[in-house]
């Protein structure tokens, strides 16, 4: 009678995921016994919520982990609050087809995303709504 193959995650000291490996036992040859967990339910890799996210065995669960630095993390804000601050710079020239209460309200947004850096959570608060055109 063969063992089940089960869907074993093996771990870093840090508790990331290297790797999963189907084995029949606990732990795949060659790997320490304490950076092993069986991972029941497993149904593939999930999707990465976000650049530079690793998998990480928290409280028994599998979580994802964002491990830029912080500068990166800053970085990555900035890129963003810049692209859709470019985006937008259309709704405030004089001709764009938009009410002045529009006009208005997409300034406002511009203003909230270049105050964004100020921000005491910054770059991990929330971000303004985009108004509807």
């Amino acid at each position: 009678m063969t063992d089940e193959v089960k869907h074993i995650a093996v771990l870093d000291s840090s508790g990331f995921v290297l790797r999963v490996v189907k084995s029949a036992s606990a732990c795949p040859p060659g790997e320490a016994s304490a950076s092993c967990v069986e991972l029941p339910d497993w149904k593939g890799w999930p999707q990465a919520p976000f650049e530079s996210a690793q998998l990480r065995l928290v409280g028994g669960e599998l979580i994802w982990v964002d491990i830029r630095t912080s500068a990166e993390k800053d970085a990555s804000a900035r890129a963003r609050r810049d692209s859709q601050l470019r985006a937008s710079d259309w709704t405030q020239v004089r001709d764009a087809p938009l009410t002045a209460a529009q006009v208005t309200a997409w300034a406002s947004w511009r203003q909230q995303l270049r105050d964004l850096p100020a921000h005491p959570s910054w770059p991990g608060m929330a971000w303004p709504t985009q108004p509807a055109l």
